[in-house]
């Protein structure tokens, strides 16, 4: 008798437990689905029902996932051959997640977050799988992404602007400092010479006071172009230094490639023949140029005689003529 009551409270027990989970499954917020490890459905929580647009069992009965899928997934398998897949994958090993599209009955399509887990249900192997509608989580991370993008866009931009010449579109004062102290620093370890040049145009007031800025700032644009197509090296950096001057960085260099590079700017200068009559150098926007060259590496060199002797030439070329070049090599 006692054994009997036992069975019967026991029987009880487990029935008030299975009561317990079937309340739990069918009022869980996140949509559950159990099926049998071929995909034919055993089992189904509200959240599902309402999630996909069913309104009762009978409407999935001897459905496969596939049925409630588009004909194919975003990677280009058909929603049969994956899921049976993704299937084989979570009986081996116990439990896989994946992204899987899914179709309502209305038949709007949303991307899911799927995971299945094997288990024992009525004494058999089979799936559970819980699902989550990531649609509006993909949209959010696309936007954010979109955002972050423009954001570093805009970042990259401000950046390049703050070391930029508006005008001709060269490196600006602030970024030749920079560039300056770099070349400086790294020469001074290679142990390699450097070379610097600074160019400005003859009689630019008077260019400006005859034709006007508007010409004398589309003079400017047109030899900073010419400037940066005739120093093709990538060690090698032009910087608009601030009004009609501009500065070249040739590292690392010699004496013959600055002395080169001089004559092919001024010869490229001479052969635009941009008329300016009112220059008592020639008819036409010249140049007058400064070179200097130095060796960081030895002792007592200094970045500040380099530019000082380099704007030393470039007076003396002034003096001496314009539209011409001078160059010394500090010993």
């Amino acid at each position: 008798m006692n054994d009997l009551q036992a069975l019967l409270d026991e029987n009880h027990r487990l029935k008030r437990q299975l009561a317990d989970y079937r309340y739990l499954f069918d009022t869980a917020d996140v949509a559950m689905i159990i099926h049998g490890t071929d995909g034919s459905y055993l089992d189904y929580n509200q959240a599902y029902y309402k999630l996909m647009g069913y309104t009762k069992k009978s409407q999935l009965e001897n459905f496969h996932p596939a049925d409630v899928s588009p004909q194919f997934q975003p990677d280009g398998q058909t929603s049969f051959d994956k899921a049976t897949k993704m299937m084989n994958l979570a009986v081996q090993k116990g439990e896989h997640s994946f992204e899987w599209m899914h179709q309502k009955t209305d038949g709007q399509i949303f991307l899911s977050q799927v995971t299945l887990t094997l288990i024992t249900f009525n004494g058999q192997k089979t799936l559970r799988a819980v699902i989550h509608d990531i649609t509006e989580t993909r949209k959010l991370e696309r936007l954010v992404e979109e955002k972050t993008q423009e954001l570093t866009d805009k970042n990259e931009k401000l950046e390049k602007l703050s070391h930029t010449d508006a005008l001709t579109g060269l490196y600006n004062r602030r970024k030749l400092d920079e560039i300056l102290t770099d070349v400086w620093d790294f020469s001074s370890r290679a142990y390699t010479p450097i070379g610097l040049l600074f160019l400005d145009i003859d009689n630019f007031k008077a260019f400006n006071d005859n034709y006007g800025h508007s010409e004398g700032d589309t003079v400017l644009e047109k030899l900073a172009q010419l400037i940066q197509d005739t120093v093709k090296r990538k060690t090698d950096y032009v910087a608009r230094y601030g009004g009609e001057e501009f500065v070249i960085v040739l590292a690392p260099t010699e004496y013959e490639y600055v002395q080169k590079m001089a004559e092919e700017i001024l010869q490229a200068v001479n052969e635009l023949k941009i008329p300016h009559k009112h220059s008592p150098t020639a008819d036409h926007v010249t140049l007058s140029i400064g070179c200097a060259i130095t060796h960081p590496g030895k002792p007592n060199r200094s970045a500040e005689e380099w530019i000082e002797r380099a704007d030393e030439m470039l007076y003396k070329a002034k003096k001496s003529g314009k539209n011409r070049f001078e160059i010394t090599e500090i010993d």
